[in-house]
């Protein structure tokens, strides 16, 4: 459970953090463009879903299953708590006279439809990312195997195992699956999930077989 509950804040983490760089992209990198940038990101995520995940061990049909998780996420943190009223309320261009503050909140609506822009693609991404798991599974299992192969041959040879680089290879495991969801959620442009996936998988799978190959010569 307490993985659980650390698992779920992580997760929280990189949305805060994918909120806070396209706040300072509005400001700083593309404030011409403003929550269009958002939005285009959004449809090249849906694009990379459409093209590139159309088969997943994980599930049947990927698309829907992505497609729930959105109306769901949409449904509940924006339409539930009505929040997304608010938001295009304040983007509705304010009378002449009106006051200083509902000036200021129209001002600052980009800031409220990137929000919720975001939100949908972190939440594709998790989608995305969930649908990608498999290939860690496989990946890992040929890393494995190759060490355990790697291990008969040095035990057969009369070589030494290695207690310290075994332990040093088992510690990155968990670094390297962790990072490929942080650093996807987190990237403030659309990029290609194999991009990511790929590189952190055969990372993973190095430090398997890494620690295959250096277990003690006896199990």
């Amino acid at each position: 459970m307490q993985r659980l509950f650390r698992a779920i804040g992580w997760l929280l983490l990189s949305l805060l953090f994918s909120i806070i760089l396209e706040w300072i992209g509005l400001v700083w990198w593309w404030p011409d463009e403003g929550a269009q940038h958002s939005l285009d990101m959004y449809a090249a995520e849906i694009a990379h879903l459409s093209g590139d995940y159309q088969r997943s061990l994980v599930t049947d049909d990927p698309a829907a299953y992505a497609v729930a998780i959105i109306d769901a996420e949409y449904k509940w943190l924006w339409e539930k708590t009505r929040a997304i009223e608010l938001i295009e309320w304040m983007a509705e261009p304010p009378p002449a006279d009106a006051s200083a503050v509902r000036k200021g909140l129209y001002e600052v609506a980009e800031f409220g439809i990137a929000t919720v822009n975001i939100t949908q693609v972190f939440t594709i991404r998790v989608a995305v990312l969930t649908l990608a798991m498999p290939v860690f599974v496989l990946f890992g299992i040929v890393g494995l195997t190759d060490g355990l192969v790697q291990r008969d041959i040095r035990k057969w040879g009369g070589g030494r195992e290695s207690g310290y680089i075994f332990h040093w290879a088992t510690r990155f495991l968990g670094p390297a699956f962790l990072m490929t969801w942080l650093v996807y959620l987190s990237i403030p442009f659309s990029v290609d999930p194999g991009l990511v996936v790929l590189p952190f998988a055969m990372l993973f799978a190095l430090m398997l077989r890494i620690a295959g190959s250096t277990f003690k010569k006896y199990l």
